[in-house]
C-alpha cells in the first residue's frame, strides 16, 4: 500500500498519466490509461521498464511493425458481441481485420526472437490464432468493404434478380422517355431518380397526357417528375427484393457476428 493516499497527485504523477493518455490513439487506450496507478513492487516494475526498453529496440530497427495506419479501435462494439440479434456492420469487419493484421505481424515479426525480445514474446506467445476468423470474414466481406455476392446462395440469387431488375427499369423507363420526348411532353432535362425510383420530368401541361404517377413537382410547379405506369410493376418488386436482400445481409452478418464471439478476448 502506497501512503499517504494522495502520493501520486503530490509528486506529480497525476500529471505524468494525463501526459500519456493524450498520446493515446485509441479511446479503449485512454480508459486503460486512465487506470494506471503508481506501483511499489519492484518485480512489476523491472518487467514494465523491460517492456519499454523492448519497444523502443523493435521501433528503432523495424518502425514498420508498429504501424498503426488503418488499425482502429474495435472495443466499442464488440462490447455487445454476446447480445442475440447483434451483428456488426460491413465498416467494422473491415476494422476486425485490419486489427488481426496488425496482430500477425506483430506474432510473426516475434516467433524467432525469444532470445532479443523474451518480454514481448512472452506477451504475444499465447496469442489466440485468428486464422478461422480471419478467413471466415474474408468469405463474406470483400476487399471494399462490402458482403460478397456469393456470401450465401440466397444473397447471390437476390443479387442476380436485383441487377437484372436495375437493368429491366431503366431499359424500359429509356423507351418510355424516348417516346414521350417524340411527343413533346418532357421537360428539357433527363431521367432522375425521385422516393428511389427513375422518374421522368414531365411538363405539367402534359399531366394527363401520360400514364403514370406523380412522385414529385418542381419548385416552380411547372415540371412533374413521373413514375411511368409500365414500371410499375417492376419498381414494386424491386421494392421487394431490396427488403430481401437486407434481411438476408442481417442474417449473414448475425452468423458471423456469433462465429467472432469466442474471438472476443483475442481483440480487446
Amino acid at each position: 500500500m502506497i501512503f499517504p493516499s494522495n502520493f501520486e497527485n503530490i509528486i506529480g504523477f497525476d500529471a505524468i498519466r494525463q501526459q500519456i493518455i493524450e498520446l493515446c490513439r485509441l479511446e479503449s487506450s485512454k480508459d486503460l490509461a486512465e487506470t494506471f496507478g503508481m506501483s511499489n513492487k519492484a518485480n512489476l516494475i523491472e518487467k514494465d521498464l523491460g517492456l519499454i526498453f523492448e519497444c523502443e529496440k523493435i521501433v528503432e530497427l523495424i518502425p514498420s511493425v508498429f504501424n498503426w495506419i488503418g488499425v482502429s479501435d474495435v472495443t466499442p462494439f464488440l462490447k455487445h458481441v454476446e447480445v442475440d440479434g447483434y451483428f456488426l456492420v460491413e465498416s467494422q469487419w473491415v476494422s476486425i481485420l485490419n486489427l488481426i493484421h496488425f496482430q500477425g505481424k506483430i506474432v510473426s515479426f516475434l516467433s524467432d526472437k525469444e532470445e532479443v525480445f523474451p518480454l514481448f514474446f512472452q506477451l504475444f506467445k499465447n496469442q489466440t490464432p485468428l486464422n478461422e476468423l480471419e478467413l471466415a470474414i474474408k468469405r463474406i466481406i470483400d476487399d471494399e468493404g462490402d458482403i460478397k455476392n456469393n456470401a450465401s446462395a440466397e444473397y447471390q440469387k437476390l443479387s442476380v434478380e436485383l441487377n437484372r431488375l436495375e437493368k429491366e427499369i431503366r431499359s424500359v423507363t429509356k423507351g418510355v422517355f424516348r417516346e414521350w420526348k417524340n411527343l413533346g411532353y418532357t421537360a428539357d432535362t433527363d431521367i432522375t431518380i425521385r422516393e428511389e425510383k427513375l422518374v421522368i420530368p414531365i411538363l405539367a401541361e402534359f399531366k394527363r397526357k401520360v400514364a403514370g404517377f406523380v412522385k414529385d413537382v418542381s419548385a416552380t410547379g411547372k415540371v412533374l417528375f413521373v413514375e411511368p405506369s409500365q414500371t410499375l410493376e417492376m419498381n414494386n418488386r424491386w421494392k421487394e427484393v431490396i427488403a430481401e436482400k437486407r434481411r438476408e445481409r442481417e442474417r449473414i452478418l448475425k452468423l458471423l457476428t456469433q462465429v467472432l464471439r469466442p474471438f472476443k478476448s483475442a481483440l480487446v
